[in-house]
């Protein structure tokens, strides 16, 4: 499991860094245990340092944090690991007030529902492209129809 907003300490052997991610494993921008995407990024709880980090492995110039799900998510399917796994928060750029769950907290939590109208044919045609342009589609196998004579 390597979820990329664990990967901005500074520090370059850091499991979670997109070049030490290996073949085998799952990648993930994050998990229901911690923030969206975009929640991390306007976190002040997180370092400036970490989210420049971020930003140039993403190759993003921008500080704003508008796009900041779609490099991340670009950078999770990117990587080698053999699966990847998007939270719709993030797909969608939702922020923290979409969080599925507070370790720690007893209520509130497993509560956030997508409503439909949030899933848009442009959404999914971006995600499509993204999946296609990096090879994570699945591969349609043809049928071998053998001839009988």
């Amino acid at each position: 499991m390597k979820i990329l907003l664990f990967a901005f300490d500074g520090n370059p052997e850091n499991a979670y860094l997109p070049q030490n991610i290996t073949r085998n494993c799952v990648v993930y921008t994050g998990t229901h245990d911690n923030d969206t995407a975009v929640g991390w990024h306007l976190s002040e709880e997180v370092s400036a340092h970490a989210k420049e980090s971020a930003r140039r492995y993403a190759n993003c110039h921008d500080t704003a944090s508008d796009h900041f799900h779609k490099q991340m998510i670009y950078l999770a399917q990117s990587s080698v690991a053999a699966l990847c796994i998007l939270p719709m928060q993030d797909v969608l750029g939702f922020g923290n007030d979409c969080r599925m769950n507070q370790p720690g907290t007893a209520h509130d939590n497993w509560q956030w529902r997508c409503a439909r109208h949030f899933i848009t044919e442009t959404l999914a045609a971006e995600l499509r492209d993204t999946t296609a342009f990096f090879g994570r589609l699945p591969v349609k196998k043809e049928k071998k129809v053998e001839k009988q004579d």
